[in-house]
């Protein structure tokens, strides 16, 4: 692009955006969208250079090419239908009432009848340091204590650790014997 005609878009920058490309106001690169293009060559984020030119936040920096793909993506998505805008209502109504919203009711259902954390959803997960040194005492290894305990190895471990530096007798691991 041309030195002056870049100047120009410089000083009129609604005009680089056009329909099938928008014009980098720093270096004069037709792009189809320019977020990827400002991070990648200049380590800058959209926000910055909307700052440094001009753009009010709701201007968006791609062209009409690729705003019309987004449009026709979420109308196929059913955004920006009647539905949701009837979603919305009946969400808005709901909340005003104070009831739960009609769609959703099932899925609070399903919530408040799952169980709560801690209960019957497997061993408990904390394990205090009497019992780690209890269950060492029986001979059990970090990796049998984490399995029965619900666990992961390297706290076990790290616990075990913590014990033995303050003094606590933890049984070393035994040599393996040779097999014959």
């Amino acid at each position: 692009m041309p030195p002056q005609e870049l100047e120009y878009l410089r000083q009129h920058i609604r005009e680089a955006i056009a329909g099938d490309h928008i014009v980098c106001l720093v270096c004069g690169a037709q792009l189809r969208n320019l977020g990827r293009h400002l991070v990648f060559t200049y380590r800058t984020t959209v926000e910055a250079y909307r700052a440094t030119w001009g753009y009010n936040r709701l201007t968006p920096l791609v062209c009409g090419a690729v705003l019309a793909q987004f449009r026709a993506h979420a109308k196929r998505r059913g955004l920006g239908t009647t539905n949701t805008r009837a979603m919305a209502l009946a969400a808005l109504r709901a909340r005003q009432q104070k009831e739960p919203i009609p769609l959703r009711r099932e899925a609070l259902e399903r919530l408040r009848d799952r169980p709560q954390h801690g209960q019957g959803v497997g061993p408990p997960r904390k394990i205090s340091d009497t019992d780690l040194l209890a269950l060492t005492a029986q001979g059990l290894s970090f990796d049998q204590i984490a399995r029965l305990r619900g666990l992961a190895r390297v706290n076990v471990w790290r616990r075990l650790a913590r014990l033995k530096a303050q003094g606590f007798p933890i049984p070393g691991r035994r040599p393996r014997q040779a097999s014959s």
